[in-house]
């Protein structure tokens, strides 16, 4: 038996489906189904009940189990000899939310493309909620998530930045119009504050209610005895500012989505809010690091590490 058969089995308990594991894998159904079921020939047992969805029999479940250790492992082995022979050409394997993935990635990637010009860089761009279940499957090397950690001692847990929230108001709703607001601020430490009650008439682009700004500004806005005046829905952080920039509402989100931005906004710090947004650089344990994986993390370290010093 080798890890080729292995991978057939494992593509097909994945899809549950000799027809879709067969597209991904590149080969007939039906040659497919004679490899399987040589394969259960050899050990002498199913592997599968032929169900639809197809399920695992017990001894399937056993099967599978230790083929994706054989193929984990396998990839390990891989990695290490990538290593050996300082091979500076391959493939970096990314998980990313929506957010990150379209500000944050782009811009510490940029000095590693420089740096090593052969390398193909696959971003996983997933809702942050779906971000564990890629590394899980192996599809991503490593993931950057504001999400809280999974609870699993078969993770490395890295945080790499936190950031504040600020208030973006359009120049022609800031009812404060501190000169200090506008412009392009480097530090969040930098912008002027507001007390919160004074901008209980204008409207807001609110996002949906289960994401973490929505919680945290509303929050501060009942503790001052009002609900926010919601002109705008969203989930995406990015919209919520493409949309306060029309001038359509103010907006609460991460400081590094409008810093060093021509945003056209105006930034406050929120009196009493001391909530924050922690990203963090996820990875497996069993994972071997190659050089090339190890440098792509350093420069996550490193954007981060600059990005927090202003």
């Amino acid at each position: 038996m080798n890890t080729r058969q292995l991978e057939y089995v494992v593509a097909v308990y994945e899809t549950r489906s000799f027809s879709e594991a067969a597209k991904q894998l590149y080969v007939s159904q039906p040659s497919l189904s004679q490899y399987v079921k040589k394969i259960e020939q050899e050990i002498g047992t199913e592997i599968f009940v032929r169900t639809t969805p197809l399920k695992l029999t017990y001894q399937g479940e056993i099967f599978v189990r230790y083929a994706k250790r054989v193929l984990e492992e396998e990839k390990q082995l891989e990695a290490v000899m990538n290593d050996i022979s300082a091979n500076r050409t391959g493939c970096i394997n990314l998980g990313a939310g929506p957010l990150n993935s379209s500000t944050v990635v782009p811009r510490l990637t940029a000095d590693f493309i420089r740096e090593y010009p052969d390398v193909e860089i696959n971003i996983c761009e997933e809702q942050e909620e779906g971000l564990a279940e890629l590394l899980d499957s192996g599809e991503t090397d490593f993931i950057l998530t504001v999400m809280e950690p999974p609870v699993d001692s078969n993770y490395v847990i890295e945080e790499v930045a936190r950031e504040q929230y600020v208030l973006a108001i359009p120049a022609g709703l800031d009812v404060v119009n501190d000169p200090r607001a506008s412009g392009k601020v480097k530090k969040y430490q930098e912008i002027p504050s507001l007390h919160i009650g004074v901008c209980r008439k204008i409207p807001y682009i609110m996002q949906a209610d289960r994401m973490p700004a929505h919680v945290i500004f509303e929050n501060l806005c009942r503790e001052e005895g009002f609900v926010p005046k919601a002109k705008v829905i969203c989930r995406n952080i990015n919209t919520a500012v493409a949309f306060a920039q029309t001038g359509a509402g103010a907006c609460f989100v991460p400081f590094g989505t409008v810093k060093e931005r021509e945003t056209g906004l105006n930034c406050y710090r929120v009196e009493g809010d001391d909530s924050d947004r922690v990203i963090r650089l996820i990875y497996r344990k069993s994972m071997a690091l190659s050089q090339l994986q190890k440098a792509y993390m350093e420069k996550v370290r490193a954007y981060f590490a600059a990005y927090q010093n202003g």
